[in-house]
């Protein structure tokens, strides 16, 4: 989630004062909505444009003196639009990341996530760029946006930016982010969050005093087309194709490849892969239940619906308030994920030692299950109970999609499974690889003679298992 704020106004320079302290204001409480980083763009009367963004909150930022010195009323400035960066893709203290993204024909600034992005662009964009936002904003620079919406976004978008040809502010949503504004005696503002917008608006004795009447909702579907000379609006439906269901995050195709799997100090935060790589079909529906112990609050008023689907793997879905948690609890929901992602999560062995495990999440969007319910495509499931094993102990092997081999090392299922061919390496009876209350793995590190450390790990039975920790503990004993 990130937010989006913005002015236009042809008024005197006497006015400038209540615009900037409007803008000033509208990003800081805009911060609410993201912040990791806040950028800014403005653009003066003769066609030139600035923009300013850093690692900083909104209410930090519009106090560094850069920021200041960027807002000097000495300059004719006609526009300005702000961006507040909860960050999604890319590093969230990297500010090349951070918004607003300068090319070409257009530098803008976009609230929202394209799933997608990496698959429906050109391959040079995925080489290229590395942050969904930028890419978009390259491809409009050189393809415009008429091209862009035909390659099927998946995910919500606002994307908001200056036409540097035309010199124009456009404008453009879809249904999955909002987008209010106010038109009013030769200015125009808007804001992510129309509540937002009108209090800050009106907001103390040197305010813009907008009248509630001003205020609406921006249409989604339509590019507006602003000319910040004129204050003239044009308004264009467009055709938004429906999206290509990649449903994942797509890193370069090396990115496993990118660390060791012979230490686990090299474990990234998160791994992501597309579903095929797990020979899992992406388009298929999946059928979960929501009880009262799955709801997680992360941040503010939201929190995280977590819950186990019908195949084994967790269901997340983001951003839900308790009042939509309350209308999907104790409901059965059937629907395509609209992605996937892997995260590492931690459980104990039968060696009472911290494992990390890969768990393949299906993320599903609070919009897919709003609609469900409107639809009334769900079902009660008052009297029955959830499952939750696969979510509650990642020894359920259903929920593991890459294997924890000996000293905590993940491994493709292939060679992980490789290893139960013999049986135990000690009595050679036959262990059922997807119980993990039979085997263990008990490591061994040999002395060379050159001084190295050669590792020997052992798959055993839990009766041997056990011997050979009680046969250590009484080596100690004797040590001691």
């Amino acid at each position: 989630m990130c937010g989006i704020v913005g002015i236009i106004t042809r008024n005197a320079l006497s006015y400038r004062a209540a615009k900037n302290r409007f803008f000033s204001e509208a990003l800081a409480a805009d911060t609410f909505r993201g912040h990791h980083s806040t950028g800014v763009v403005k653009i003066d009367q003769d066609g030139s444009y600035e923009w300013r963004k850093a690692i900083m909150p909104g209410w930090e930022f519009i106090e560094d003196k850069k920021y200041t010195k960027f807002l000097s009323l000495e300059k004719d400035t006609s526009a300005m639009f702000g961006h507040n960066r909860w960050a999604t893709m890319g590093a969230h203290d990297d500010v090349s990341c951070a918004h607003p993204f300068d090319h070409e024909n257009v530098v803008g600034v976009h609230n929202g996530s394209i799933q997608n992005w990496d698959d429906i662009l050109p391959d040079e964009y995925g080489k290229k760029y590395t942050v969904d936002s930028d890419a978009i904003f390259a491809f409009i620079s050189e393809h415009g946006i008429d091209e862009l919406l035909k390659l099927g976004l998946d995910g919500g978008f606002v994307f908001v930016w200056w036409d540097k040809k035309e010199e124009k502010i456009k404008i453009i949503r879809n249904t999955k982010r909002p987008l209010a504004s106010f038109y009013d005696t030769g200015t125009i503002g808007f804001a992510s969050e129309l509540d937002m917008l009108k209090w800050v608006a009106n907001r103390g004795s040197n305010s813009l005093y907008v009248p509630p009447k001003a205020f609406a909702e921006v249409k989604s579907s339509v590019l507006v087309t602003i000319d910040p000379q004129t204050l003239d609006v044009q308004a264009e439906s467009k055709k938004i194709a429906p999206p290509k269901y990649n449903s994942y995050y797509n890193w370069r195709d090396d990115y496993w490849n990118d660390y060791s799997y012979k230490s686990t100090a090299n474990y990234p935060k998160y791994g992501h892969h597309a579903a095929k790589d797990f020979n899992v079909d992406p388009s298929k529906k999946i059928t979960f239940s929501v009880k009262e112990e799955d709801y997680v609050q992360d941040y503010g008023h939201f929190g995280t619906v977590r819950t186990v689907a019908s195949n084994g793997y967790d269901v997340s879905i983001p951003s839900v308030s308790p009042t939509e948690f309350e209308s999907m609890l104790n409901k059965k929901f059937t629907m395509v994920p609209d992605h996937w992602r892997t995260e590492f999560e931690e459980y104990t062995d039968n060696n009472d030692r911290t494992q990390k495990a890969e768990v393949l999440v299906q993320i599903i969007y609070r919009p897919a299950v709003e609609r469900q319910i409107k639809e009334g495509k769900f079902q009660s499931i008052e009297k029955e109970t959830v499952d939750t094993t696969a979510n509650k102990s990642l020894g359920n092997i259903s929920s593991i999609v890459r294997y924890v081999g000996p000293r905590g090392v993940v491994e493709d299922a292939k060679d992980f499974l490789r290893r139960f061919e013999h049986g135990c390496n000690c009595c050679g009876k036959k262990i059922n690889p997807h119980n993990r209350e039979e085997f263990g793995f008990y490591p061994e590190d040999i002395q060379l003679e050159d001084g190295g450390v050669q590792e020997q790990d052992y798959l055993l039975c839990t009766d041997c298992l056990n011997y050979f920790h009680e046969d250590d503990k009484v080596i100690k004993q004797l040590e001691a």
